[in-house]
């Protein structure tokens, strides 16, 4: 098989498989959110953790960038090559959906919050803005009771990596059952 249908059509394998862990949330639960992606995710914050940006989104805009440049470099003629531009853009799309798939998308196919903690999804729009109206007023009781007034900036007494070791420390503490929701 030529090399230049290698990509795309790992392009449609890659759907394909997406699609069909998508049906299964227990296995993308157990095997990715609470396998693969800790040890990505660690060995991602252990690399990238001291940059104060998504490294993620930086990947992504480099994929898209090579993209864009290739497609720039071949507009005379792009649609007399169709078939071969085609495939090369194909090719970096599936680099692309491998990248956002294995780095972090396949979470969107574990299972939902809302039934791990047994919280009732459904609801109004009355009760959400019901919701929001709560949420106003207890984050401005807690900005009055911090600042001692309703418009002065909140000044957080801590550096970063004390806020982070706090955070590690706070999900170290939960209950055994939530302890492998990632980060």
């Amino acid at each position: 098989m030529n090399r230049k249908y290698i990509l795309p059509l790992l392009l449609i394998l890659q759907i394909i498989i997406v699609k069909i862990l998508a049906l299964f949330p227990d296995f993308v639960e157990n095997w990715y959110s609470k396998g693969l992606y800790p040890k990505i995710a660690f060995v991602s914050r252990k690399l990238f953790g001291w940059i104060p940006f998504s490294m993620g989104d930086v990947m992504y805009f480099i994929l898209i960038f090579f993209l864009v440049r290739w497609i720039w470099k071949h507009r005379k003629g792009f649609f007399k090559n169709w078939k071969t531009n085609g495939l090369a853009i194909l090719s970096w799309f599936s680099i692309f959906y491998f990248c956002f798939n294995v780095l972090w998308g396949m979470n969107y196919y574990r299972i939902p919050l809302n039934e791990k903690l047994a919280i009732k999804k459904e609801y109004t729009l009355e009760q959400l803005e019901d919701f929001t109206e709560k949420m106003i007023t207890k984050t401005n009781v807690l900005q009055e009771k911090i600042t001692g007034n309703d418009s002065t900036a909140v000044v957080i007494p801590y550096t970063e990596q004390e806020i982070f070791n706090l955070a590690v420390k706070g999900y170290q503490n939960l209950p055994e059952k939530f302890t492998r929701v990632p980060i």
